[in-house]
């Protein structure tokens, strides 16, 4: 589920459509929920369960959201502990400019 939230949030989170900006606002407060109901229980994101993306694309995604959360220190800091095996990958990959999303 969380990896599905990320993928329609990294595709519409520039949008400045009024209905899109409302779906991506629900769509991070769903990514925040998730992330702190896994830390909660000590739950990892499962990515070989999701198909349709590769690992290295949905590390992409992620990638975007962290940037864009960074000052979020302990929500941050939760996203890392469910993903602790791929952090350094998702850190380490170029940032991109911008999604390729809706305007």
């Amino acid at each position: 589920m969380i990896l599905t939230k990320f993928k329609r949030w990294s595709f519409s989170h520039t949008s400045t459509r009024p209905k899109t900006i409302r779906k991506t606002r629900s769509d991070e407060r769903d990514i925040r929920h998730i992330v702190d109901w896994l830390w909660e229980r000590s739950e990892r994101i499962r990515f070989h369960e999701y198909m349709g993306k590769t690992k290295t694309e949905l590390l992409e995604m992620i990638r975007q959201y962290h940037n864009k959360y960074l000052h979020d220190t302990e929500h941050i800091e939760h996203l890392q502990s469910i993903m602790p095996d791929d952090w350094d990958a998702m850190v380490a990959l170029p940032v991109r400019e911008k999604s390729p999303g809706p305007p």
